[in-house]
């Protein structure tokens, strides 16, 4: 036999998977030994098979050894892995990355756990063994004999050392083995306190001890000095989240049920959970993970910011306490060491995060739910080559379900709804009993500058956040800032410079002092005066969140100010601390970009005040008027979610925008419907597949060569797949890199013919064989 094992590497060249001969039992998604180069490397077993060409049979190594017995990464995650390698066309250390345990794979070891003795000359043989001991650690004639019983039943293993990370270890306090009562006479009564009070305790900590009972270390050490007490290491798991949960089981509506039904009903993967903010779409996950989990399976919640965590934390661990593991990004490495422990050790049955939870090793996983679906941090990045969805529709072909739900789906995910690809089932209500929607209003920013008000906020908004804190409520200021971009308007009429081809603004470049389409490269000279009315108020757009707190402490110098940004969120327990701020009313103004437009239920926020709603809407991307209709939506939703009557302001340059106007009403089908049609005109997805293919060197020359090369190269390899293909657009230099890029538009029927013939077009090109370029695929 033969295995194709994959070692990790950062080296593009030598990034694919390496044979060698098998002779002990191995099985996929086991570590091994092997000698790789001029040392000893570990490994992970991918594949097994029978055949390898004779001709270099003699250059092949045997596996020198097995360091498992059990494999640590499962034949499901094996499988996704390749996938994502062949899908997003990557190698496989990028593609393997987010699977893998987190740490160092030599580290990972198992500890021996024995759940029932066996008799006679088997229990004798366990006793000689060291069972303490790691089950690496054990000799090869030990390691088969635990295998053995392991078989039979009477061992299990419990993972430990996933990351070089040590255990949290806790000073304990404890009755000494050796006490004797005689030993009590002459203690202080201090002293004595401590004794009575370690005793009836039987096991605690020595910090809890000092707190309790207000004393310094004095009486504990002369205890121990004593041998009444001893202290001793506890090793205590990390709990990311350290605060008691309210159970609560809120009582479903008629529209919650017959969601629930149809998701567990239906025969399609994937169920489009579509609810208006405020639907009660987290009690419909609570009672599907519930029904899950009944069953036996286990389920993953996703969620698109750390931000949303503690809230969706506090509903999931409040309903199923400590079957509830968190992973996110701003978790130490000893956290996340803890927690991934918990799942690969079946201590949890439930896993909250975001997008890297998606590849959790649960071995029997049946439903990926994933909150806020529509939200931009689940697509495709520049330094995480996969797309969630994508990835979570892949892992669960076959053996369960996933629910994306949102009250504004992408235009995608409801196209494909549409077309009963997925399961569509809708909230039209608010859940909560006299909540209802927000009143909305839009306020034309042209009109305030004629009648000379310049400032940042409108007379009406002024005027409504005056009410609104005179009675105690909270108001959010939102800055729609998403995907900033140096695009080009009119203060006096609300015109934009777009591409005349693609609908899309263009973006201004400074160093070439022109107006460039990121779509489709055509360039414009910057205008002087606008196109549309002739006035000199043409310039780049732009507002800021301190500029936004300077102003509402200069009207509204006695209110509590919080504002939520990237600047104030970089500690660990930023998200948590503002949930916590807002949730009990200790601030009365917030302001924030997108973080504060997800999934925040907050009963005595009142006013959203949108202070700038064109700011998404002219960003150079054919998603700007689905992302603004988007965040304006859903921001909208924070307002009135209990019985107080909310109020919604919305601030825009473009107040006659069909994207402001189904913003302001929120309604999604109008949008939906307006836009679709769009996407068709000009062949945006769904109804074709975008890929950008950028090429970047500190060589300036280099990255229009190879664009020019690949684009050559693509002629000759792809002939079956008609393709539409943009001009050479260059990019502004950043940190001293060159890029250039062009994109394709593909029918979505040809995508897996692309896909291939761009894998013909890198190997034929030889492009990874040139170390002074780096090639970028971005599947949009």
């Amino acid at each position: 036999m033969f295995a194709d094992i994959f070692i990790e590497n950062n080296f593009q060249k030598i990034d694919k998977l390496y044979t060698y001969i098998v002779k002990d039992d191995v099985k996929p998604g086991m570590r091994v030994l092997v000698n790789f180069g001029n040392s000893y490397r570990v490994g992970i077993v991918l594949s097994l098979h029978a055949n390898y060409s004779e001709k270099y049979l003699d250059k092949l190594k045997e596996i020198h050894s097995v360091l498992d017995d059990e494999p640590i990464i499962s034949r499901d995650l094996i499988e996704l892995g390749l996938w994502m390698k062949d899908r997003y066309l990557i190698g496989y250390s990028k593609a393997f990355s987010p699977i893998l345990p987190p740490g160092n794979l030599q580290k990972i070891k198992k500890k021996i756990i024995v759940e029932k003795y066996p008799h006679g000359k088997d229990l004798e043989k366990l006793n000689s063994i060291d069972i303490n001991k790691y089950f690496e650690d054990l000799s090869e004639t030990e390691k088969k004999f635990i295998k053995k019983l392991r078989a039979k039943g009477f061992i299990k293993y419990i993972y430990d050392s996933l990351v070089m990370v040590k255990p949290k270890l806790v000073n304990y306090l404890k009755v000494s083995e050796n006490f004797a009562p005689k030993n009590l006479e002459g203690i202080s009564e201090k002293q004595a306190q401590v004794f009575n009070f370690v005793k009836e305790k039987k096991d605690i900590s020595r910090v809890d001890v000092m707190a309790s009972l207000g004393i310094s270390y004095s009486p504990i050490k002369t205890l121990i000095k004593k041998d009444l007490i001893c202290e001793y290491k506890k090793e205590i798991k990390r709990e990311p989240v350290e605060k008691n949960f309210a159970t609560q089981k809120i009582s479903l509506n008629e529209e919650q049920q017959k969601a629930i039904k149809s998701i567990i009903e239906t025969d399609k993967v994937v169920s489009l959970l579509h609810g208006l903010t405020g639907s009660g779409k987290t009690e419909v996950y609570l009672n599907l993970a519930s029904k899950v989990i009944e069953k036996g399976g286990e389920v993953i919640v996703l969620v698109p910011e750390i931000g949303l965590t503690p809230q969706m934390i506090d509903r999931f661990k409040g309903r199923f306490g400590d079957k509830v593991a968190v992973i996110h990004s701003k978790l130490s490495q000893g956290e996340r060491y803890d927690e991934y422990r918990k799942v690969l050790n079946g201590e949890v049955n439930i896993v909250v995060g975001v997008r890297s939870a998606v590849f959790v090793p649960f071995k029997n996983l049946k439903m990926i739910i994933i909150d806020e679906s529509h939200d931009s941090s689940y697509e495709f990045h520049d330094n995480l080559k996969y797309d969630t969805i994508e990835v979570a529709i892949n892992r669960m072909k076959h053996r369960g379900k996933v629910v994306l739900g949102s009250a504004t789906p992408s235009i995608e995910t409801y196209f494909y709804a549409k077309k009963n690809f997925y399961n569509l089932c809708e909230l039209k209500n608010r859940a909560k009993k006299g909540a209802y929607l927000p009143e909305t209003k839009v306020v034309d920013m042209r009109d305030e500058l004629i009648m000379g008000n310049i400032s940042i906020f409108s007379r009406e908004l002024k005027k409504a956040m005056e009410e609104k804190l005179k009675k105690k409520e909270q108001i959010i200021l939102f800055l729609n800032r998403r995907g900033f971009s140096n695009f080009i308007s009119c203060r006096s009429c609300g015109e934009v410079i777009k591409c005349d081809d693609c609908d899309i603004s263009m973006t201004y470049h400074k160093t070439k002092n022109r107006l460039i389409c990121h779509y489709c490269g055509s360039t414009k000279p910057l205008p002087k005066v606008c196109p549309s009315c002739g006035s000199k108020f043409i310039k780049q757009f732009g507002v800021g969140t301190q500029k936004v707190e300077e102003e509402v402490k200069k009207l509204f110098p006695e209110a509590r100010v919080l504002r939520m940004d990237r600047d104030t969120t970089t500690k660990k327990d930023s998200f948590d601390k503002f949930y916590e701020i807002v949730k009990n009313r200790k601030a009365d103004v917030i302001i924030g970009t997108q973080m504060v437009s997800k999934g925040f239920d907050f009963e005595n926020v009142t006013l959203v005040g949108i202070v700038a709603a064109d700011m998404s809407l002219y960003v150079s991307d054919y998603k700007a008027k689905e992302r603004t209709f988007q965040l304006i939506t859903q921001v909208s939703g924070r307002a009135g979610r209990a019985s107080k009557k909310g109020e919604v302001i919305i601030q825009t340059y473009s107040p006659d925008s069909e994207i402001i106007k189904y913003s302001a009403t929120g309604d999604y089908v109008d949008f939906y419907d307006y836009e679709i049609e769009e996407r068709k005109l000009f062949l945006y997805p769904p109804y074709t597949k975008l890929i950008e293919i950028e090429f970047s060197s500190y060589d300036e020359k280099l990255t229009q060569i190879w664009a020019e090369r690949f684009l050559h190269q693509m002629s000759t390899d792809i002939k079956n797949v008609e393709l539409m293909v943009t001009k050479f657009i260059k990019m502004p230099k950043i940190k001293n890199i060159n890029r250039t890029k062009f994109s394709i538009k593909v029918k979505p029927k040809n995508l897996v013919l692309l896909i291939d013939g761009l894998k013909r077009v890198i190997n034929n090109s030889k492009i990874e064989e040139d170390n002074k370029i780096f090639l970028n695929i971005d599947f949009r």
